[in-house]
């Protein structure tokens, strides 16, 4: 059986809520997915790598918008992870220019993070249908309130395992 789960993380890979707003955000997710088996938080020493699971298609540059290679990706996540992924510095050969791993578009979106509030097996409230479940992500209001409430941006990542 696969398991869905939704990931809220900082758009910074590095930065971290306080204890207080981090509970405030996940109160607010868990009356958004009534239904998720578990609403919870994760807290790393270094970031890690919030994938999307069976939902990976591609990564593209940012700059110009070119499909990478996967084998230089996966070269540029094996040094990366070779430093706990404390160093993301990338050069991107399509176009010349420096990024980061976490600033790649990844589709569906991933991207790095120390601190990861998460829902898993996400599902909002009933539709009355025990056949028709609602496991939507968030919408961009949404998402925001979530934001706000962290006092960082975030980005959503929709894994399938």
């Amino acid at each position: 059986m696969s398991t869905n789960i939704l990931s809220i993380i900082p758009t910074d890979p590095f930065w971290v809520p306080g204890a207080e707003a981090a509970e405030v955000a996940r109160a607010i997710l868990a009356r958004v997915y009534p239904g998720a088996r578990e609403v919870a938080l994760d807290w790393h020493e270094d970031p890690v790598f919030v994938d999307q699971g069976e939902n990976f298609e591609n990564v593209r540059c940012p700059g110009c918008h070119s499909d990478l290679l996967i084998d230089w990706w996966q070269d540029q996540m094996d040094e990366a992870y070779a430093t706990n992924f404390q160093v993301l510095t990338v050069h991107l050969t399509c176009c010349g220019r420096d990024s980061t791993l976490n600033d790649l578009v990844y589709s569906w979106p991933a991207g790095f993070a120390k601190f990861v509030l998460f829902a898993e097996s996400p599902e909002r409230a009933g539709t009355g249908d025990r056949f028709v479940i609602d496991a939507s992500p968030l919408d961009s209001g949404e998402l925001a309130v979530i934001a706000n409430a962290l006092d960082h941006p975030v980005r959503q990542v929709l894994a399938r395992y």
